[in-house]
């Protein structure tokens, strides 16, 4: 509630408002008034009056559209950037490529998607079927799909879960933010790489079985030095190509991904 006047002034100076909370502007009448008023937009990111399907595997219709989608050890940690950056690197390959925005930041870099973690969770894997269907649609030949949370996540496994029912993707890049050990703010351990590569392709559906190819790197806060030493020991551990696409850039997973 604190924040409201300074809305309300930004409003008045006619600047538009994006929100990606869970508490819609839009439903509070004196800021919606406002808004009216100097003619100036209110987008809740993660609202929406649309209703979803249950999934029911329908992007297997289109067997020509390959799916890749990205996982993590633990939520926040740069899945969205890594399927960003593999996209760019695909584009620039000359390949049809799309990204699917999951999550109120990625819609707002694409101008599109579904925010999931706002979507009732008999309908989020349906939701995200739909988004990969109607890019299928549109004739295009490759997506990257952003991924949410860690599948061993107290809280944001059914997210997680969800995208891998929904999506079906062909193709998986493990994200993990270097050194970490526990699942931020649980008791969690990340055990290792490997543990979460065999978790993710063994709940992926057995209609569509789906392949780890590669491992994304955040190494925040590490030297150039220290990130290709842990660059080193995430392809040692796992036998894959790993890389660090912010200081990197996304050719050397987008190559995995071809593969």
């Amino acid at each position: 509630s604190e924040w409201i006047p300074d809305v309300k002034k930004a409003i008045s100076l006619k600047i538009n408002i994006v929100n990606g909370l869970h508490d819609f502007l839009s439903d509070i009448s004196e800021v919606n008034s406002l808004a009216r008023e100097k003619n100036v937009f209110i987008w809740d990111v993660r609202k929406s009056t649309k209703k979803f399907d249950v999934a029911n595997t329908k992007i297997l219709d289109y067997p020509n559209t390959e799916i890749v989608l990205t996982v993590g050890t633990d939520g926040a940690i740069g899945k969205m950037t890594v399927s960003l950056e593999l996209t760019k690197s695909a584009m620039k390959a000359g390949k049809k490529a799309k990204f699917i925005a999951t999550g109120q930041t990625g819609m707002m870099i694409s101008g599109e998607g579904v925010s999931l973690d706002a979507v009732v969770a008999d309908f989020m894997a349906g939701a995200v079927e739909e988004e990969v269907v109607k890019a299928a649609k549109e004739g295009h030949e490759l997506l990257f799909v952003e991924g949410q949370g860690s599948i061993l996540h107290p809280g944001w496994s059914g997210v997680t879960l969800s995208l891998l029912h929904g999506a079906l993707p062909q193709k998986l890049i493990l994200c993990h933010r270097a050194k970490r050990e526990f699942i931020k703010n649980t008791s969690v351990k990340i055990e290792s790489l490997n543990q979460f590569i065999k978790l993710y392709e063994e709940i992926s559906l057995p209609l569509r079985k789906a392949k780890v190819l590669g491992v994304g790197l955040n190494n925040f806060g590490l030297s150039e030095k220290e990130a290709l030493v842990e660059i080193k020991k995430a392809e040692d551990e796992t036998g894959l190509p790993a890389d660090d696409v912010i200081r990197f850039g996304g050719e050397k997973l987008f190559k995995a991904c071809l593969s």
